[in-house]
């Protein structure tokens, strides 16, 4: 599974994260513009959603 994450989160909860859900990818700190190479994989995005357009869920294909 892939989670694309928006949200800035202190290192100690990515490294929670990810110790806790060893069968997820992570990608951290990415900026929606920027992470158009993952969304199309991306099956969770998490955000605060004032970055999220229609074309950015459009573009998220594999969401769950």
């Amino acid at each position: 599974m892939i989670v694309l994450s928006t949200v800035k989160l202190p290192n100690h909860m990515k490294e929670q994260l990810e110790s806790n859900f060893k069968n997820i990818t992570f990608y951290h700190d990415q900026k929606i513009n920027e992470a158009k190479d993952i969304l199309p994989k991306a099956e969770i995005i998490l955000t605060y959603g004032e970055d999220l357009t229609d074309e950015h869920i459009k573009a998220a294909t594999n969401l769950k």
